[in-house]
Formats: structure tokens, C-alpha cells, sequence
């Protein structure tokens, strides 16, 4: 193993320049030091010698790691290796970090509260559904509406990319219509224009409709038939069961509503 020794070696000389090396920034969330290792390892190009910063941020742990990565060639069995060792890291991105994710936790505890969606904007979670139109609309108001980027401020020791990264795996906001039904939206980007204006990026969470009672809205057949779900009033249950007929009656589904003392019972099922 003569050329892996001398990798090895080139890797101890190239961590102590590793500050003019390639730089990348992972997530790796409730993990442990071996696992961000690993993750840091994985961060940098395949197949590819070189010697890289990688850094892996852990937004649960508030806590963040650089490693020194350097990828080798080893002849003797023809193949790449990666060998990977933390560094001490900058004080001012240690620094950076610490204080974007405690804002970042702070916000997003405001969030969870949850969004109120103008009617002129979307009246329902049911107009949402196969609607991807009205699922944009509901987005573009959220991200325009979000005083975001006001409220954290700028981190210039952080790269914009970063700063998306971690926000991208937190922020979850609860979409609430005027007939109390509601939908989740997650934070899927955070980008920069040409003219330096930070623009966010929300997408509808496939399967998050819920009625003004809780109860999940059909997104497919499959999920219409067989349904069952309990409701506070005779007109919520007409809406739903007028929502899955037409939207699913051509595939053979017919429902049944029944009544109770305390509540009202929809079930649908294939006929």
C-alpha cells in the first residue's frame, strides 16, 4: 500500500493550506461527529483529487463543524479514497451561524402559529388540490407577506446558499383559509436576483389538506375510497362529500352520511 501511505501524508500537508482549498456547506441535523464525517466526506466531488472545507451544520444541535477533506487516487488498487479530520473553525462564521439559528428558531416559532390566507387570494384548501395555479398563488402571498429576510437580518459571514439550506429544513408554515380549512407550505429556497433582492420559495405539502373539522381532503381515488371522517356540522360533511363525488365520482364512489347525538359521520367507498 506504498501510494496510499503517501496519499495519507499529502492529506496532513494539504489540511494545514485547507483555508484556500474548495469550499461546501451540508446539513446533517441531530447527527453525531463520526456521521458528520461521513456527511462531510459525501459533500465533495466524486472520483475527483482535491482538498476541500467542508462544512456540516446541525440546526437541532446548534452546532457546526469544518472538516479538512482531501480525495486520492490510490494506484495500488485503483480506486479513490477520502480522508477527512475536523478543523478549528472561523470565529466569525462560528459566530454568524450561532446567532442566524437562534433568530431562524425564533421565527419559526412565530410561523407555527400559522398564516391567514386573504380570501381574494384562495378561499379553501379544496380549491388547492390538482390546482397547481391557485397551490402557486397561495405561495407567492405567503413569500411576498413574510417579513423573512427583515426579521433575521444578514449574516455576512454566511453565504446566501447556506443560509437557505438551513432555513429549508425548518420552516413550515400552516396556510389558514377563511372557511378554517388549512394547508402546510414549506420553505424549499431562499435565492438571490441579479439586483441583490432576496426571493423565497414555498411549495405546497402534497397531502396536507385538512377541513375546517381536521379532516384530511382527498388528493386521489385512493384516498377517497374507502373515507371515513367525523364533523361538527351537516354542512361541512355536504362539502366534503360534494368535493369527493365530483371530483372522484367517476371512479364508481359513492358516500352515505349518518348522524350521531354529538357528531356527523361521512363515509365514501367504491360501488
Amino acid at each position: 500500500m506504498k501510494y496510499l501511505s503517501v496519499a495519507v501524508a499529502l492529506f496532513f500537508l494539504a489540511s494545514s493550506s485547507i483555508a484556500s482549498a474548495s469550499e461546501y456547506w451540508e446539513t446533517c441535523d441531530g447527527c453525531s461527529l463520526s456521521k458528520m464525517e461521513w456527511r462531510a466526506k459525501q459533500a465533495v466531488p466524486p472520483n475527483t483529487q482535491g482538498a476541500y472545507a467542508v462544512y456540516i451544520m446541525d440546526v437541532s444541535q446548534e452546532r457546526i463543524e469544518k472538516f479538512s477533506v482531501f480525495v486520492f487516487y490510490d494506484y495500488g488498487t485503483n480506486l479513490y479514497f477520502a480522508a477527512a479530520s475536523v478543523v478549528e473553525i472561523e470565529a466569525d462564521i462560528a459566530n454568524a451561524y450561532t446567532n442566524f439559528v437562534t433568530d431562524l428558531k425564533s421565527v419559526v416559532a412565530v410561523l407555527q402559529a400559522g398564516t391567514t390566507i386573504p380570501i381574494e387570494v384562495g378561499g379553501s384548501a379544496f380549491d388547492l388540490i390538482h390546482a397547481s395555479s391557485q397551490q402557486l398563488a397561495v405561495a407567492n402571498y405567503i413569500a411576498g407577506n413574510l417579513d423573512f429576510w427583515q426579521v433575521l437580518g444578514g449574516y455576512g459571514a454566511l453565504p446566501l446558499l447556506v443560509m437557505g439550506k438551513i432555513a429549508s429544513v425548518n420552516i413550515v408554515i400552516l396556510a389558514t383559509f377563511a372557511d378554517g380549512s388549512t394547508v402546510t407550505y414549506e420553505l424549499t429556497g431562499i435565492t438571490e436576483t441579479a439586483e441583490g433582492t432576496v426571493v423565497l420559495t414555498f411549495k405546497y405539502r402534497t397531502g396536507s389538506a385538512v377541513d375546517a373539522d381536521g379532516n384530511s381532503i382527498p388528493e386521489s381515488s385512493a384516498d377517497a375510497a374507502p373515507y371515513a371522517g367525523t364533523y361538527s356540522s351537516s354542512d361541512l360533511a355536504s362539502t366534503m362529500q360534494t368535493y369527493i363525488i365530483n371530483s372522484y365520482g367517476y371512479s364508481g364512489i359513492s358516500c352515505t352520511v349518518s348522524e350521531t347525538e354529538d357528531h356527523i359521520t361521512l363515509t365514501c367507498k367504491k360501488s
